[in-house]
């Protein structure tokens, strides 16, 4: 539960900067990558729904979809 709650904050660093909620982090890749890698293990459980922020597939940071309301 610990990791599902670390991946889920980790995920909201990331996130909502392009949503405006938060200031842009900057988050080295290889946390970025621990991220991707735990997510496709299973460490879904504290994460966003998938409609608001995309699950990473392996395919780079969480498939490179953009986020709904980003501009992007």
């Amino acid at each position: 539960m610990v990791i599902d709650m670390i991946v889920g904050a980790l995920q909201r660093v990331l996130v909502f900067p392009r949503l405006g909620l938060a200031i842009e982090q900057d988050v080295p890749d290889a946390a970025v990558a621990a991220f991707e890698r735990l997510c496709i293990e299973g460490f879904t459980s504290r994460l966003m729904p998938a409609d608001v922020a995309p699950r990473p597939t392996g395919k780079g940071l969480m498939g490179n979809a953009a986020v709904p309301g980003s501009g992007d």
